[in-house]
């Protein structure tokens, strides 16, 4: 009986942590990407936003 109930408790330890490192991945990756300078990428879209709305304001 106490091998089952390990086993279960094992399997649900095990999901719950595949779960959690999913979302540690994903803070990890933000992170790295932060870190590898690719955040400029974001930063060239704002640019990209804002030479839009020039385009706009010129277009109006």
């Amino acid at each position: 009986m106490d091998e089952g109930r390990s086993t279960s408790t094992s399997k649900g330890g095990k999901r719950e942590r595949r779960e959690k490192t999913r979302r540690e991945e994903g803070a990890e990756r933000r992170g790295v990407w932060v870190r590898e300078g690719r955040y400029r990428k974001r930063r060239q879209t704002e640019r990209n936003g804002e030479k839009t709305e020039r385009v706009n304001s010129q277009e109006g």
